[in-house]
């Protein structure tokens, strides 16, 4: 259920002059459409549960927090482990909240994530890797592999430690196996291995027959022979 009409407030942005600049407060018609939400997000949150309000209240204050923080710049290296504020707002089953996190690489301002969840610890999933302490996590926990995204660096809460080459190469591998061009290239490395390997047989076959062919005869080495 719709509670504004989505399209009147774009078109309502659209028509003011600078609206990344131009404070929101000098806007009526705009904060009338932010005061029908905010009362309907109030009506759904007291609805909510104990779990996910508490989860809803930090989200929100990381929000307000990181609008007054400039851009987070810092190194977040390859195998971090890191805690990731996934957001409140997802849709279905996307992760939300805050989440351990594998990072799978990095550039100045974004991370790519791969999310842990303990819940899904030995569930047997072929996109769930287990993992533990000895793998450098703080409790058993599985990494989801079907759900790595890219994110801002801003989203990083704290970063909890480091994972082992072995489990990013389990990762990474799934993504490539699962990769629609890299499975391509695959097949068609695979096609011209098996091209190369007929090919080999036929070339020792012939090398075989011409072998054969010039072995001198039993008369022929007597003859030799003397």
């Amino acid at each position: 259920m719709a509670y504004i009409n989505k399209k009147e407030v774009s078109a309502l942005c659209k028509r003011i002059k600078d609206n990344k600049k131009v404070q929101a407060t000098s806007c009526p018609e705009l904060m009338s459409y932010y005061e029908v939400i905010m009362q309907q997000f109030d009506e759904k949150m007291k609805k909510e549960s104990v779990y996910n309000l508490g989860q809803i209240i930090n989200c929100l204050d990381h929000l307000l927090e990181n609008k007054e923080l400039e851009p987070f710049g810092g190194d977040c290296p390859r195998g971090s482990i890191a805690l990731i504020d996934c957001g409140f707002d997802n849709f279905g089953y996307e992760f939300s909240y805050i989440h351990p996190c594998v990072v799978l690489a990095q550039t100045h301002y974004n991370i790519y994530i791969a999310p842990c969840s303990t819940k899904k610890y030995n569930t047997d999933h072929l996109e769930v890797l287990n993992v533990d302490s000895r793998d450098g996590f703080c409790s058993p926990t599985a990494v989801i592999m079907n759900s790595t995204r890219w994110c801002a660096k801003d989203r990083a809460v704290a970063i909890l430690g480091t994972t082992t080459n072995k489990v990013l190469d389990k990762i990474e591998t799934y993504l490539l196996e699962h990769n629609h061009k890299y499975k391509e290239v695959k097949q068609q490395k695979a096609d011209e291995i098996n091209r190369l390997e007929k090919e080999i047989h036929k070339l020792r076959k012939k090398l075989s027959d011409l072998q054969l062919f010039s072995q001198p005869s039993d008369k022929e080495r007597t003859r030799l022979e003397i």
